[in-house]
Order: C-alpha cells, then sequence, then structure tokens
C-alpha cells in the first residue's frame, strides 16, 4: 500500500520548487543582461598594419629597426584610440601625427610608426636560422572589457617593395591577443580577482636567412686549424718539433676562431651550429695529438719509427674522412630545420 504525504506538505514542497525556479530564472537573467551591457560597452578596433622598412638587424644589441602604418576605420561619433598607441617592446618609438580621412560609414585613422623593437635573436641553427620578429600594439588608458582589437587575416601587412639584403621574407600576420598583469593596479572593482587585462595586437614577421657567405668567413679558420693538425700527421718522426708545432698552431687558431665567432654572433649562451664545427674540429686535433704522442714514442723508445709513420699516416686519412662525413652530417642536419 502506498502512503501519500499529507497535503500540506505537498503544497509546501510545491512552493518550494516554484521558489527554485524563479531564483535561477533571476539568476540567469541577470547574467544575460550583464553580458549584454558588457558587450554593449565594449568597443572594437578593426586594424590594419602595412610594414614598409625593415632594416639593422642586430644580433649584438638584440634588435631591429621598423616602420609601418597602422589605422582603423570607425564611426565619426568614436575618439580617436590611435592618440594613445604604444609599442609595447620597443627601445625608442617615432609616432607621426595623426591622419584622418572621412568616408560613407565614418571615418579612417592613421599613423605612421618607426621603432627599434628588442627581440632576442636564436641563431643556435645559424646559417639556418629563420626568426619571428613580433612587433606587440597596445592602447593605453583601456582594459580589455573596454577596448578590443581585431586581427586581420585578409590584408597585405608586407609592402610588395620591401627587400631585406641577405634575406628571404616569408610572410606576416597581425594578431589579436590580451596581456595579463597579476596587479588590480589601484582599481578596486578589480581587487577581488588582483588582475588587470590589457588588449594587444601582434604584428609576426618571419624571415629566413637566404645567404650562407657569412657562415663560410666564420669556419675558414677552424677549417684551416683542421688542416694544420692533418698536415702534422704527414712530417717525419725523426723531426717531433715541426710536427708539435703545426698541432699547436692548430690548437690557437681554432681557439681563437670560437672566440670570434661567439663575438660576431653574440651567442655565448648558445651553442650554434659553428660551435659544433669548432668542436668537432678540436677533437680532430686532439687525436693528431694523441696520434704524435704515440707515434713518437715508438719511434725514440721502442725503435719501430717505420711502423709508425705508417699507422700515423693511416689515422691522418681515416680520421680526415671521419671528419668530413660528421661535418656532413651536421650542416644536413641545419639544412634539414630550415625546411622545416
Amino acid at each position: 500500500m502506498t502512503v501519500r504525504p499529507a497535503k500540506p506538505l505537498r503544497c509546501l514542497i510545491s512552493s518550494l520548487n516554484k521558489l527554485f525556479l524563479l531564483s535561477m530564472l533571476a539568476i540567469f537573467s541577470a547574467a544575460g543582461a550583464s553580458a549584454s551591457v558588457s558587450d554593449s560597452t565594449t568597443n572594437f578596433i578593426p586594424l590594419k598594419v602595412l610594414i614598409v622598412e625593415l632594416s639593422d638587424l642586430d644580433f649584438r644589441s638584440h634588435n631591429f629597426n621598423v616602420g609601418f602604418f597602422v589605422w582603423y576605420e570607425s564611426q565619426i561619433d568614436k575618439p580617436n584610440y590611435l592618440n594613445r598607441l604604444r609599442v609595447l617592446n620597443a627601445k625608442t618609438v617615432e609616432i607621426s601625427d595623426r591622419e584622418q580621412f572621412a568616408t560613407e560609414d565614418g571615418v579612417v585613422y592613421r599613423r605612421f610608426v618607426r621603432a627599434e623593437i628588442n627581440h632576442l635573436w636564436d641563431l643556435q641553427h645559424f646559417p639556418f636560422d629563420t626568426h619571428s620578429l613580433v612587433i606587440g600594439l597596445g592602447i593605453d588608458g583601456f582594459t580589455y572589457d573596454e577596448l578590443r582589437f581585431v586581427g586581420d587575416s585578409t590584408t597585405s601587412i608586407i609592402n610588395d617593395d620591401l627587400h631585406l639584403p641577405d634575406w628571404d621574407i616569408l610572410g606576416a600576420n597581425l594578431f589579436a591577443t590580451r596581456t595579463i598583469i597579476s596587479s588590480a593596479l589601484g582599481d578596486p572593482q578589480k581587487r577581488d580577482t588582483n588582475e588587470t587585462i590589457k588588449s594587444r595586437a601582434d604584428i609576426t614577421l618571419t624571415i629566413s636567412r637566404a645567404t650562407r657567405s657569412g657562415f663560410l668567413q666564420l669556419i675558414s679558420a677552424t677549417m684551416a686549424a683542421a688542416l694544420l693538425a692533418l698536415m702534422g700527421l704527414f712530417i717525419p718522426l725523426r723531426e717531433p718539433g715541426p710536427r708539435f708545432g703545426l698541432i699547436a698552431a692548430g690548437v690557437f687558431t681554432n681557439v681563437i676562431s670560437m672566440r670570434n665567432t661567439s663575438i660576431d654572433l653574440n651567442a655565448a649562451s648558445q651553442i650554434t651550429l659553428t660551435h659544433e664545427i669548432h668542436m668537432l674540429v678540436m677533437g680532430f686535433i686532439a687525436v693528431s695529438a694523441v696520434t704524435s704522442i704515440w707515434c713518437v714514442v715508438q719511434e725514440y723508445m721502442q725503435d719501430r719509427g717505420e711502423s709508425a709513420y705508417r699507422f700515423s699516416r693511416h689515422v691522418a686519412i681515416s680520421s680526415s674522412v671521419l671528419l668530413c662525413v660528421l661535418l656532413a652530417g651536421l650542416l644536413i642536419d641545419g639544412a634539414d630545420f630550415s625546411f622545416h
């Protein structure tokens, strides 16, 4: 037999259910109204950019120079937000006077920016290196809820006449993003979240090295060092002085060459392809030195000079072949990286 609750109890349960449904409806209505108000007070900037200058790629100072036009179309009653334009990662910035042009639908605001941009060059795969140069743009005085950029993936961002000697310009993009600052910056309305969100637009320009002449200049000295060590292995054992003199000259030449390479590339904290070649040559010189010491010992203490000299020549040939194979492997690996 089924026991039914009393009528007053059923009325109380029904009232509680209605109260719960009304409360949930009120919460969702308030959230929707809040979102609609937020969307209505957010201004969107359909930003356009055209890069017309790119020069002075400086690996030592970690920067490059760029010049570009930036503009957007807006309603006539909206302010010119480009008056507060800021290049976020620039050392120095020059921004032209504002320009504006009337259109059928409103007005176009435009400015020209010339800046020296900070950039940490990654030369690990030099001379097969590819770089993404980023230029960050922001508008001072507005949060992400008040002002947002709109990215552009259709308009050309690079001028057709822009050329960079010794480099190939692969392409460019304009992304709309945001920057999160881990502080309320004194705003009492953001003390609960303790963060401030700013709108940001990133111009990304991708370039790839087109010539290898600088690389050949940097490794010419270390190739000469390897040749000196190779020549030392063919000097007769009866004359150990010239043999060890050539090997010592190879060590000195290779060390100086590696030091100059680090200075030229400003890559003391990175192991580049050029450094790997220098270390490989240093290993070849070490083999030459060890072989020469063993052969000289055989000549003067074991009276086995003829067989020791033949061994020295065999080591010279085999180690030279191995050095060439390893060098080719390093170069192929570096070239393969550039294609990816």
